[in-house]
C-alpha cells in the first residue's frame, strides 16, 4: 500500500510492513522485536545482538512510506555465551579480513560487551573500516573509535645495524658513483 496526502497508511499497515522489514534484515528475527505505531510514530522495542543491526532495522523503517518518526528502543544484548574475550579474539580477526589494515597496530580493548578501538593508522578511511569491521560482531554492545589519525605515520621496524665494514663500502661506492658523475660532466663541458 502506498502512503499519499489523501490516503494515509494505517498505523496496522505501516506495523504489517515494519514487520516484514525487520524479518528480511535482522538476524535476531522478528521473535525479540515488537512494533507499535500510532498516527506514523513507529516504535521498536527489544532486543537484538548487534549495533549494527539495530542500525539496519532504523534505517529499514526510515524508508517505509507513512513513517513520519521513529523511536527505536532496541537494546543490544550480547550472547550468553560470548565473552569479552572472545569479543576481543573475534575483533582482531576481523582486522586481519583487511589488506589495507594495519591489524598489527591496532589494539582491542572490551569491558562488558562495549568494545574501545585505539592505535594510529594512516587514512580515516582505515579508521572507519576498523569500527565497521567490528561492528558487524555478534554479541557487542557498542563501539568507542578512539583510533588516531596520523597521516604520516607508519610503524617502521628499526633497520638492523650495518657493520662499519659495510658502511665503509656503501660509503666509497656513493663517493664514486658521486665522483663519476661530475667527471662526466665536467668531461662534457671540455
Amino acid at each position: 500500500m502506498v502512503a499519499t496526502k489523501l490516503q494515509p497508511i494505517a498505523d496496522s499497515d505501516i506495523c504489517e510492513i515494519v514487520r516484514a522489514q525487520i524479518r528480511q534484515v535482522s538476524k535476531s528475527g522478528e521473535a525479540d522485536i515488537s512494533v507499535a505505531a500510532d498516527r506514523g510514530i513507529v516504535t521498536l522495542m527489544g532486543r537484538v545482538e548487534t549495533g549494527a543491526e539495530r542500525t539496519a532495522i532504523e534505517m529499514a523503517v526510515r524508508n517505509i512510506g507513512g513513517v513520519r518518526a521513529i523511536a527505536n528502543d532496541l537494546r543490544v544484548e550480547r550472547s550468553p555465551e560470548r565473552s569479552d574475550t572472545e569479543i576481543a579474539r573475534d575483533a582482531l580477526q576481523a582486522f586481519r579480513g583487511y589488506i589495507c589494515l594495519p591489524a598489527d597496530d591496532l589494539t582491542v580493548c572490551v569491558e562488558n560487551s562495549r568494545v574501545t578501538l585505539q592505535g594510529n593508522v594512516r587514512w580515516q578511511l582505515q579508521k572507519m573500516l576498523a569500527e565497521a569491521a567490528v561492528r558487524k560482531l555478534r554479541g557487542i554492545c557498542g563501539v568507542t573509535n578512539e583510533i588516531q589519525v596520523k597521516p604520516g605515520w607508519h610503524n617502521e621496524t628499526p633497520k638492523p645495524e650495518t657493520s662499519s665494514a659495510e658502511q665503509a663500502s656503501t660509503n666509497v661506492f656513493d663517493e664514486s658513483a658521486y665522483t663519476d658523475a661530475s667527471i662526466e660532466i665536467g668531461q662534457a663541458e671540455a
